[in-house]
C-alpha cells in the first residue's frame, strides 16, 4: 500500500515530518515509525480490525496506563478522534516507546518477560472493559475453524490440508475448565512485541489481539513464544518462564493442572493462524506453521509438572 504520510501530517497537525519508515515485522497490520516536530509516533494501519475492535484495544490501553503498566497510548487527532480513516483503512497514531524489540530468547530475557507478564496479569485480573471484542478462547477457536476450514484447506496445498487434519484431530480432545481466573489476555507476547531498554523490559506493544478471558491462555502463549525455536521448544526456557512468572503471580492449582493443555492449544492455534492470516506471504506462513506443528507434537510428549 502507498502510505499517506501527508494525510497523517494534516490529521495530527504536524508541521514537519523529519523521517518515517515501515516496521519490517507485523503480518496483521502495517506499522509506521514517524518522527514529527521532534516527537516519535507509531502509526498503525489496521488491515483486519473493525472500529469496534479497535475501540476495545484503545479503552484497554487507557486502563493499563492508569494502572501504571508501560504500553502505547493513542494520540488524538485535530478532529478530536483517536480512530481515523484514510482511504477506507482504520488508522491510529500511538505514542512511541523507546527501546529495541526482537531480542534473543536468552534465559535472562525470558526471566524479565515472565515477570512483566505476571505484572500485567496482576494489574488486570478481573478487569472490566465496556467495549467488547471476540477473543481466541478454545471454544471460540473451534467455532472459527468450523467457519473457515473450507477456505483454509486450499490456501497452501498440500500443506494446509495436512495442517487442518492435525488441528482438528487435536481439538477433539482439548478441553479447559471454565472456572479459570480471568483478566486481560494480550495474546501475542512474542519478541517482536516486547521493548527492551538498557537490558530491561520497557513495555509491551501490539495489543490488537487482546481480549478479556482466562489468564492461563496468556501465560501459555507467552511461555511458548519465548521458548520456541525452529528445532522445537527449549525446555529450560519454558520452565524458567514458569518459575519467574509464579514469583510475581502464583498460578492456581487448576492453572497448573491444565497448563500443558493450554500450551498445546496455543501451538495448535498458531499452526492454523499462520496459513490463514499470513496467506499473502505463503513461504513465511508455511515455515511458521510448520514450526508450531513440530512444537505441538513435542508438547504432547512432555511430562510437565508445575510445583
Amino acid at each position: 500500500m502507498v502510505l499517506p504520510i501527508k494525510q497523517l501530517k494534516k490529521l495530527y497537525g504536524w508541521k514537519n515530518v523529519e523521517k518515517w519508515h515501515v516496521f519490517p515485522s507485523g503480518h496483521m497490520n502495517t506499522n509506521v515509525y514517524v518522527k514529527a516536530d521532534g516527537a516519535e509516533y507509531n502509526g498503525r494501519f489496521y488491515k483486519t480490525r473493525s472500529k469496534t475492535e479497535i475501540k476495545f484495544e484503545l479503552e484497554m490501553l487507557g486502563e493499563l496506563k492508569r494502572k501504571g503498566f508501560p504500553c502505547p497510548i493513542a494520540i488524538v487527532s485535530l478532529n478530536g478522534e483517536k480512530i481515523t480513516t484514510i482511504n477506507g483503512t482504520n488508522v491510529v497514531c500511538f505514542s512511541f516507546i523507546q527501546g529495541v524489540t526482537s531480542q534473543p530468547r536468552t534465559l535472562a530475557n525470558v526471566r524479565k518477560v515472565a515477570k512483566k507478564t505476571g505484572e500485567l496479569h496482576l494489574k488486570t485480573a478481573g478487569i472490566y472493559i465496556s467495549s467488547k471484542r471476540p477473543g481466541e478462547t478454545l471454544g471460540e477457536f473451534k467455532q472459527f475453524i468450523a467457519k473457515t476450514k473450507s477456505e483454509f484447506i486450499g490456501l497452501i496445498p498440500p500443506f494446509s490440508g495436512k495442517a487442518l487434519a492435525f488441528v482438528q484431530s487435536e481439538l477433539k480432545t482439548l478441553e479447559l475448565p471454565r472456572d479459570l481466573e480471568v483478566g486481560l489476555v494480550h495474546g501475542d507476547i512474542k519478541p517482536e512485541n516486547v521493548v527492551f531498554k538498557r537490558g530491561e523490559v520497557a513495555g509491551f506493544l501490539d495489543f490488537d489481539l487482546a481480549y478479556c478471558g482466562d489468564l492461563l491462555s496468556d501465560v501459555a502463549s507467552a511461555a511458548l513464544w519465548w521458548s520456541i525455536t525452529r528445532s522445537g521448544v527449549k525446555m529450560q526456557n519454558l520452565t524458567t518462564f514458569l518459575v519467574e512468572y509464579n514469583k510475581v503471580r502464583p498460578m492456581s492449582v487448576s492453572e497448573k493442572r491444565h497448563f500443558k493443555t493450554a500450551l498445546l492449544f496455543q501451538a495448535v492455534k498458531q499452526v492454523y493462524r499462520y496459513p490463514y492470516f499470513v496467506r499473502h506471504k505463503p513461504r513465511v506462513a508455511k515455515a511458521n506453521s510448520a514450526m508450531f506443528l513440530k512444537a505441538a507434537k513435542q508438547i504432547k510428549l512432555m511430562d510437565l509438572r508445575i510445583v
